[in-house]
């Protein structure tokens, strides 16, 4: 069975084969040639609009070495409260946008969330050590808005989350699977390497990572602030035990654990179920919405 093309197209498909090693073999599978359309070439991704009662406006902040920090402030008529949002590594502000719209329209609270430098909107290049000094620019961003500010970092964003609760006067702190230290993390990692692998493969934390200071758990040593951290059970990434340690060490006088059943690393839903509700009690009891 045989597809008849012009021999522009013919040639056009032959090419697109030729990079495809996946659609060279089902070709020769099938037995048969396919025209290619712009339908098989085309994959769009569709970020959701604001929703209503929300609205957006571009920040820029610059750091202390000039480089430029870019992200948005979503803000909510009538709130009283703001949430410093630090996302998880590989993502975005832009990829974080319906969590990010969602949250403010929930919680009743306006929203700034900034891309690391070298990340997404911003530029330069990413370090740990000068994106958590970046953290506390954007802390004093959000805070010249006049309103109190909860500090949220989820994963990655617990690092630097962390760092800016024991460094400015935050109204709360809300950890989202937290790291104790990026050792462990890297620990966690080598236990999920599948077991035929293990002779083969071992994962150690450069010198840098080990004696970079403070880490995640000693800085929740210092919190004074009321703390929230939500974990899955089942989070493989950053385990359970790791946001555990966290808390216990954390200073708080006032501090909440929310576990979450059945959750991993990428399908913690503060959206919706049980850490909605953790969070949203949360707020409200730290920074009333009314």
């Amino acid at each position: 069975m045989v597809n008849e093309q012009p021999a522009p197209e013919r040639r056009r498909t032959r090419a697109l084969l030729l990079r495809s090693p996946l659609l060279s073999l089902l070709v020769l599978v099938a037995g048969c040639s396919y025209t290619i359309s712009e339908r098989h070439l085309l994959h769009p991704r569709h970020f959701p609009v604001l929703p209503d009662g929300v609205n957006r406006r571009n920040v820029e902040v610059p750091a202390a070495d000039g480089t430029i920090l870019r992200g948005w402030l979503l803000g909510v008529p009538a709130s009283r409260r703001a949430l410093l949002y630090f996302y998880g590594n590989g993502e975005s502000v832009l990829e974080s946008s319906a969590v990010l719209y969602r949250l403010a329209q929930a919680q009743s609270a306006d929203v700034l969330a900034v891309d690391y430098r070298g990340y997404g909107f911003s530029d330069g290049t990413p370090d740990l050590a000068k994106m958590a000094v970046d953290a506390l620019l954007l802390y004093d961003r959000v805070a010249a808005e006049g309103k109190p500010v909860i500090v949220y970092g989820r994963s990655l964003g617990a690092v630097f989350a962390l760092r800016v609760a024991v460094e400015r006067p935050a109204a709360g702190i809300v950890l989202l699977a937290p790291p104790t230290t990026l050792a462990d993390v890297v620990s966690a990692w080598e236990r999920n390497i599948p077991w035929y692998a293990r002779p083969f493969v071992f994962l150690r934390p450069d010198e840098r990572l080990r004696d970079l200071h403070p880490q995640p758990v000693e800085d929740a040593a210092r919190l004074a602030q009321p703390l929230l951290v939500i974990h899955g059970t089942e989070d493989r990434t950053i385990p359970i035990e790791l946001g555990r340690e966290v808390y216990d060490h954390a200073g708080s006088a006032s501090k909440r654990l929310c576990l979450v059943e059945g959750a991993g690393h990428n399908d913690l839903d503060v959206l919706r179920g049980p850490a909605a509700i953790c969070l949203g009690r949360f707020l409200d009891t730290v920074v009333p919405p009314d």
